[in-house]
């Protein structure tokens, strides 16, 4: 085989381990995860707490346009992207289901603190069953500097924004 040829060879196969590798491991963030230990995985501006962890594994963390691929409720925007959280256990099976005290989290600007302040911003999750976006109760963290809720699935959360 000729110099030229393997090199193509090994080009296509360095661009196919590649796109494997981000096909299998996705975007965001990752973090190990151990039994019993507190985990907080961030990017930028949100992020995901796991407290005394059920699962020895994998927490993924990861950003999405909130314009693409899903819309708002009815009177509401997206104050921001949406933040995914996955969980994965040790045989990389994608846990679903929280067991255990899981948070979500996001940073708040003043603009987000005003609306908080005046009961017009939330945390949401997508309900993919029903294809609707759902309250997830939200409590101030840090004085107000930032929101957060006490999750049940992995999955996607949104900040929305309710106009009046």
């Amino acid at each position: 085989m000729s110099k030229g040829k393997r090199l193509i060879l090994l080009a296509l196969v360095l661009v196919l381990v590649a796109s494997t590798v981000m096909a299998f491991t996705g975007p965001g963030k990752w973090l190990r995860v151990k039994r019993g230990q507190d985990a907080t995985l961030q990017l930028r501006d949100a992020g995901a707490t796991i407290v005394d962890s059920f699962y020895n594994g994998t927490l993924n963390v990861y950003r999405k346009d909130a314009d693409i691929g899903y819309k708002a409720p009815k009177h509401f925007q997206f104050a921001s992207d949406i933040l995914g959280v996955k969980f994965y256990d040790q045989k990389w099976n994608r846990v679903k289901v929280v067991t255990g005290a899981v948070y979500v989290f996001f940073k708040l600007d003043k603009a987000d603190q005003l609306a908080w302040a005046n009961g017009r911003l939330d945390i949401y999750f997508w309900d993919t069953w029903k294809g609707q976006w759902k309250i997830c109760p939200t409590f101030a963290v840090d004085g107000g500097a930032m929101a957060g809720c006490r999750i049940s699935y992995f999955g996607e959360y949104a900040l929305l924004f309710r106009d009046p």
